[in-house]
């Protein structure tokens, strides 16, 4: 029997005031079973909304004031009952209902996209909840917070296995796993680079940023002494000059980051595909949108110290303006290289599949009823990883000979991978493709390569003792593992 989640009454005191919110840890790796729930991470500013003596404060991770950005949402947050805390996202959706982390720069003239996604509820009626485990406080928030306003929502979470929660990963990008049992946050990134490639490609970063932090106080020094020897440190032309040398720093810095990037991909040998573009796009991205909000509240602080009571709207909209612009010149740069490798890797392939006779690395043969929780997946992640692929899915177009484009495929492919289960066993066709592919072995070049899905050695060597003693990649392992190991075999 379940237990029931205690009454307020029953919890300790607490005075509502700021909770540090918890950070994410990047992982690789999805975290699953029974104790963990999913969310989709949302793309805005972290903020808490404190309610004491009737008056709602809202608050960045820095504790910096969000009241004025966003009064629409502090307004609505009047609904909170009195001394309650809880922890949410200042999030701007967009006309297809995706967060846009550019349109929260805009708070004015967006104010009607922004709403605020609250995902914990800490105090509530002056008793705290922190104590408790994660799912009973969601009950709690979900029992207690009768929200009425649009602006105000209850951020979601999902219930399920790390491979049933693997499509929505690929579809939203980041994925927040949440410990239902305490308060642990784990972001997952889709990562290619392993840890070694993770850390050569921070080493372009650490290095730039050794060589411009210890001359940024001086920089400024000199900058501030040359305007107040003019007589002119508390104008608008110092503050802009103060924050374009900022930009620099961080136009340095982001472009160092991206040089990281590139070369890690370039020494592990990785192609740099669609999958890899966005992945570097996405840091480079973060890196300066998290940049450019500690330079707008550090700025914010300048403009208050030498020009007193003028609006800092002006000079934010600028620094955003500068943030966007080196982020659509690194992407640009960026799409080039993905472009130049794009078309040196189809040159290259031209010329080895020319020099061997073969069109594609690869040709899948598998019984059509693994294609739905194993095959399809494979196959479209093989493709990504940079290998010419002959998949049914693929290479069949409307009106094809099926009986011709298959064997097309099998002559013209260097390997034959063969998903071996208990439906390719049951199944005459895959077989005879099997038969093309063995019938090529004879003259002694490895060309089949063996992926056992659901099946244990007995259970293949009773049907084929053959490839029972074949080395082979099992789906049990996961995709990532099956892919390294078919690459390895091909020699790659």
């Amino acid at each position: 029997m379940k237990s029931r989640p205690p009454t307020l009454a029953r919890l300790p005191r607490r005075k509502p005031d700021f909770i540090e919110p918890m950070d994410c840890a990047p992982v690789t790796k999805l975290a699953d079973g029974p104790g963990w729930l999913y969310e989709i991470k949302l793309d805005g500013y972290r903020a808490v909304a404190v309610k004491s003596d009737g008056c709602v404060s809202l608050l960045s991770r820095g504790r910096k004031s969000f009241d004025h950005h966003y009064a629409l949402i502090v307004e609505a947050l009047a609904e909170l009952p009195e001394g309650t805390v809880v922890d949410g996202e200042i999030v701007a959706l967009d006309e297809s209902g995706r967060p846009n982390f550019n349109l929260l720069q805009n708070f004015r003239s967006e104010a009607s996209r922004i709403q605020y996604f609250i995902f914990d509820l800490l105090i509530c009626n002056d008793r705290d909840l922190t104590r408790l485990p994660l799912d009973e406080r969601r009950k709690l928030m979900k029992s207690l917070l009768k929200l009425r306003s649009p602006r105000l929502r209850i951020a979601e979470q999902f219930e399920a296995s790390a491979n049933d929660i693997g499509d929505l990963e690929r579809a939203v990008s980041y994925i927040v796993v949440v410990d239902r049992g305490q308060q642990d946050f784990v972001r997952i990134r889709r990562m290619p680079l392993d840890e070694i490639g993770r850390r050569y490609a921070d080493s372009f970063y650490q290095r730039r940023l050794h060589e411009i932090s210890p001359t940024q106080p001086q920089r400024i020094g000199a900058l501030q002494n040359q305007h107040a020897s003019r007589g002119s440190i508390r104008s608008s032309g110092y503050i802009r000059e103060h924050y374009k040398l900022l930009l620099e720093d961080i136009d340095s810095l982001a472009q160092a980051k991206l040089e990281g990037l590139i070369k890690a991909y370039e020494k592990s040998g990785m192609p740099f595909n669609e999958a890899a573009f966005y992945d570097v796009k996405q840091q480079i991205v973060d890196f300066c949108q998290s940049e450019q909000h500690k330079l707008i509240g550090s700025m914010n602080k300048t403009v208050g110290q030498f020009l007193g009571g003028v609006s800092f709207e002006p000079f934010a909209k600028e620094i955003v303006a500068g943030i966007d612009a080196i982020i659509g010149r690194l992407v640009c740069d960026l799409e080039m290289r993905r472009d130049e490798a794009i078309l040196e890797d189809r040159r290259t392939k031209k010329a080895y599949a020319a020099g061997l006779g073969k069109q594609w690395d690869a040709f899948i043969c598998h019984a059509s009823e693994d294609k739905k929780d194993f095959v399809d997946e494979f196959a479209r992640r093989l493709h990504d990883s940079g290998l010419a692929v002959w998949y049914d899915a693929f290479s069949l177009k409307l009106g094809d000979s099926l009986r011709r484009k298959i064997d097309e495929g099998l002559a013209n492919s260097r390997y034959g991978i063969v998903v071996l289960s208990k439906h390719f066993f049951a199944k005459e066709w895959p077989q005879n493709e099997l038969d093309g592919l063995m019938s090529r072995e004879i003259a002694g070049t490895k060309v089949i390569l063996p992926i056992w899905h659901k099946l244990t050695a007995e259970q293949v060597r009773q049907h084929s003792p053959i490839l029972a003693g074949r080395v082979a990649a099992r789906s049990e392992h996961g995709l990532e593992k099956v892919i390294a190991e078919v690459r390895e075999a091909m020699g790659l």
